[in-house]
């Protein structure tokens, strides 16, 4: 697909915005911050500090890591094939996110929000397992978690976001465009990893809400 350089500028702007490493911090912030859902919970300070918390071991750790791993050559592009690159970089985020879920457990947040971590553990797990054979999106695992999350919660009752669902799935329509537009994936990969992360989400929050 030919691009120009302006529509290739936009996309990889789209994609720094969009990244999927802040589907986890996303989906705590709205769980913490609508009424009625989590927040008569928690007094501002102690939400913000768990917001802090998704963020710093979901996103902020994992980067470090992937860069501390690429500063002493343990991790680079130019060692080993790009795809096994990308299967490291989800292990990564695999350990970082189940232990976040771990530790959120051991915090007594045995609720939605420890469902968030289990859920996208779940969805990256079946992404990793997929791309050692094949090849899925994660962008698209994890827009398509973060409208499980927002699906669920609606189909149980705990929210009545439909426009949130429906801004979601818009932003990751424009994500994926952009990933597309990149070269980094194509049209079915997006879907077919939008759609693991909507069943891994559903799975997550409708099947095993009862057993966390």
């Amino acid at each position: 697909m030919d691009i120009y350089p302006a529509e290739k500028k936009v996309s990889g702007i789209i994609s720094v915005i969009l990244n999927p490493l802040l589907i986890p911090t996303l989906a705590i912030s709205y769980i913490v911050f609508t009424p009625g859902i989590f927040s008569a919970m928690l007094p501002l300070k102690y939400r913000l500090m768990l917001l802090g918390l998704i963020t710093l071991m979901t996103m902020i750790i994992p980067l470090l890591l992937i860069a501390a791993l690429k500063w002493f050559n343990l991790l680079s592009n130019s060692k080993i094939p790009e795809k096994s690159f990308t299967n490291y970089v989800y292990i990564i985020l695999l350990i970082c996110y189940f232990f976040t879920y771990r530790m959120l457990i051991s915090m007594g947040f045995n609720n939605a929000i420890s469902l968030v971590l289990l859920g996208s553990t779940i969805a990256l797990f079946i992404c990793t397992a997929i791309n050692l054979a094949g090849s899925m999106s994660a962008t698209g695992v994890g827009w398509g978690a973060l409208s499980g999350i927002i699906l669920s919660m609606l189909l149980m009752d705990i929210t009545s976001g439909i426009t949130i669902l429906f801004l979601i799935i818009i932003l990751s329509g424009i994500s994926g465009t952009a990933q597309i537009l990149l070269g980094r994936s194509t049209a079915s990969q997006e879907f077919a990893g939008f759609a693991t992360g909507v069943v891994a989400l559903l799975f997550t929050f409708i099947v095993l809400s009862g057993m966390v």
